[in-house]
């Protein structure tokens, strides 16, 4: 069993070395990474270890002491691949969200064509019309979404930047959006008992909504996901 030394001077482990193995192919770790073998007093370079020589491109381990040009690296967060994880995150929830998002807006085009034909409503329209823009912002948002999945499962550079801009840009939707609720729309808590419970739904799933976008932006800024990314 193996305990790794990350970059950001966290232990990770004990773990087998089939999980080490695991880190140096997603530049987790490299040849520099310290490490500790179970029953050992001293923390070595990885790079001295014989059964990691060949997934390092070493053909022999390095002599203790030897410097090797470390690769970029960064420390596992408790033994996860964080941009893969959060990769495929974006890429499920930017098409299962772009698809009730584009219902949603033709559902709104079909609100708007009724009150024309019912003669026209222009303060319901105003609203509608506020609300499908902010919809088609989130939609754009969305499919920046399923991008940025693509690039961090590639562990792309570009791919935590548009991930970091989806997560900014679907907060600030999404803080608009209450915003309209509570002031666009001043009788949202009025009429029957059905209305109220069914308004205070809307906007507690307008907030869970904000809930991935803050924790993705809380990883994505981390210095040590942001190193494993070229």
């Amino acid at each position: 069993m193996y305990t790794i030394l990350g970059s950001d001077q966290q232990t990770y482990g004990p773990v087998d070395a089939a999980t080490v193995r695991q880190w140096i192919q997603s530049g987790l770790a490299n040849a520099q990474t310290q490490i500790n073998v179970q029953g050992a007093s001293d923390w070595v370079a990885l790079d001295t270890l014989p059964e990691f020589a060949g997934d390092l491109g070493l053909s022999t381990p390095a002599a203790p002491g030897t410097r090797v040009a470390p690769t970029q690296a960064a420390a596992p967060v408790e033994g996860w691949d964080v941009p893969k994880t959060l990769g495929i995150l974006n890429i499920v929830f930017g098409v299962i969200c772009g698809v009730c998002q584009g219902a949603g807006i033709a559902g709104v085009f079909t609100m708007i064509a009724s009150f024309k034909s019912a003669g026209g409503n222009s303060e319901a329209e105003t609203i509608l019309t506020v609300a499908l823009g902010l919809m088609a912002v989130a939609m754009v948002l969305l499919l920046m979404q399923l991008i940025s999945g693509v690039g961090l499962l590639m562990k792309k550079k570009w791919g935590r930047t548009l991930a970091i801009v989806f997560a900014l840009g679907f907060i600030l939707v999404g803080i608009g959006d209450l915003v309209m609720e509570f002031v666009l729309i001043p009788d949202a808590m009025s009429g029957s008992s059905e209305e109220i419970a069914r308004n205070i739904g809307h906007t507690i799933g307008k907030i869970v909504r904000m809930i991935y976008p803050v924790i993705l932006l809380v990883f994505m800024t981390k210095p040590e996901v942001k190193r494993v990314l070229s």
